[in-house]
């Protein structure tokens, strides 16, 4: 949790631009994931290449 925190106050984990799971151990599994895959951008909004990733995944493309 205190990771969490630590990212929200950069800016990076942004809450209320990507909807990410309750639970702050799979949030931040959610988070590392995304960022590590460039789909986070640095205001905690998604990339161009997120945007496109949650687009397949809800056309039935693979989860994110």
């Amino acid at each position: 949790m205190r990771e969490l925190s630590r990212l929200q106050k950069t800016g990076w984990f942004n809450p209320n631009r990507i909807e990410y799971s309750d639970d702050a151990v799979t949030a931040l599994k959610q988070f590392t994931r995304w960022l590590n895959k460039g789909f986070v951008a640095p205001n905690g909004a998604w990339t161009a290449a997120g945007e496109a990733a949650v687009d397949r995944a809800n056309n039935g493309g693979p989860a994110l």
